[in-house]
């Protein structure tokens, strides 16, 4: 959808014909087929939907294009069902006020939740993850996925993505299919996207990783508190360049 306010997509089952979908080459060659897509629209509800086998995100939330128009804003994803994706279970390029809230996300091509905006017209500000089941994620060989990831695209610039809450959420986690290394609660925020007041929170892992699995550079505000994340080695999180005003509970 595009342009839209007030829509209300509910019991919905999509299914895509992505044959790599589960395996090492999920990702990334078909990503621009994405379950649904929210471009510039307002008030969006998307609930109880089932997708699976789509060559990109299950959910794709940005502004449209043409002379890049507003951020969609307020868009809630909840009691859904992600898997079997080529990239991400959801992506946002350009949003607001954006919650998703108890779904389950399985065989995840590459991130589980990716922001990830394409210039400085785009970008992301009060986002709440909160209450998902999280299955197999970053099945790819080509990349290194997350739970969460939060970076500038590689040709952009200029963007920020403020205020996001992580919490609640329960990883069961695998091994990755770029390095073999056991996934959990990863989560990476870059300062290329001027980041800023980040929650972490009360998030649970089942299976041991090295650490730091939590990696934050240049944040200004960030609690990290009351994660179960078995560990191998290492540290849960670690805050790297000139970040300040953490809170973290080890």
């Amino acid at each position: 959808e595009r342009f839209s306010a007030n829509t209300t997509i509910r019991d919905l089952t999509i299914v895509g014909n992505h044959a790599a979908a589960g395996t090492s080459k999920a990702c990334c060659g078909r990503e621009g087929q994405h379950g649904i897509s929210v471009h510039s629209s307002t008030n969006t509800l998307i609930k109880r939907v089932k997708i699976r086998r789509v060559g990109g995100d299950c959910f794709n939330i940005a502004n449209w294009y043409d002379r890049w128009q507003a951020w969609s804003d307020g868009v809630t994803i909840r009691d859904s069902v992600c898997r079997l994706t080529g990239r991400m279970g959801a992506h946002i390029a350009a949003g607001t006020n954006v919650r998703i809230v108890d779904n389950v996300f399985d065989d995840i091509g590459y991130s589980v939740i990716g922001i990830e905006p394409n210039n400085g017209q785009q970008g992301a500000r009060d986002i709440v993850v909160k209450d998902n089941t999280i299955g197999s994620y970053s099945l790819t060989d080509n990349y290194l996925g997350n739970l969460f990831y939060a970076l500038n695209a590689p040709w952009g610039g200029g963007a920020s993505v403020q205020d996001v809450t992580i919490t609640g959420n329960t990883v069961e986690g695998n091994r990755n299919g770029y390095d073999g290394a056991m996934l959990g609660i990863n989560v990476r925020v870059e300062g290329d996207v001027s980041p800023r007041n980040y929650t972490v929170t009360n998030n649970t892992a089942n299976k041991a990783v090295t650490g730091p699995v939590i990696r934050f550079t240049d944040v200004n505000g960030a609690t990290v508190t009351g994660n179960s994340q078995p560990l191998g080695s290492g540290e849960l999180a670690r805050f790297y360049g000139s970040s300040s005003n953490v809170t973290y509970d080890g």
